[in-house]
């Protein structure tokens, strides 16, 4: 899978012996459109008064994508924070990625024929 680093952010460590330096993104404290979902942080109060939720359809992969489709919906803002973030995989692009990217890119009109 490629994905576009134009306008990205942030810093992770994927635990991995082999490359121990953490991969850089870009600067932090940037206004982003998707967050990864490693780790998402928000104030309990904006999350009721927007009435945000993850969509329980999207039990593994995708939940993060689509908790922040559906903040920029509700015209709230995403952004980065400097963090130092250690996450143990590198990510799982199995058949199960494959039908919940299915299911966002119906739910969001999203192109369809999403590839790894």
């Amino acid at each position: 899978m490629v994905i576009s680093q134009v306008g990205a952010s942030g810093v992770i460590n994927h635990f991995d012996p082999a490359h121990p330096q953490p991969e850089v993104f870009g600067p932090t404290r940037q206004a982003v459109e998707l967050l990864d979902g490693c780790i998402l942080a928000c104030r309990r109060s904006t999350l009721l008064e927007h009435q945000l939720r993850f969509d329980p359809q999207f039990r593994f992969h995708c939940y993060d994508t689509d908790f922040c489709r559906s903040a920029r919906a509700r015209s709230l803002r995403l952004g980065t924070w400097p963090l130092m973030v250690t996450h143990e995989s590198a990510g799982n692009y199995d058949e199960g990625w494959e039908v919940a990217a299915a299911s966002l890119a119906k739910k969001w009109g999203l192109l369809t024929g999403v590839t790894n």
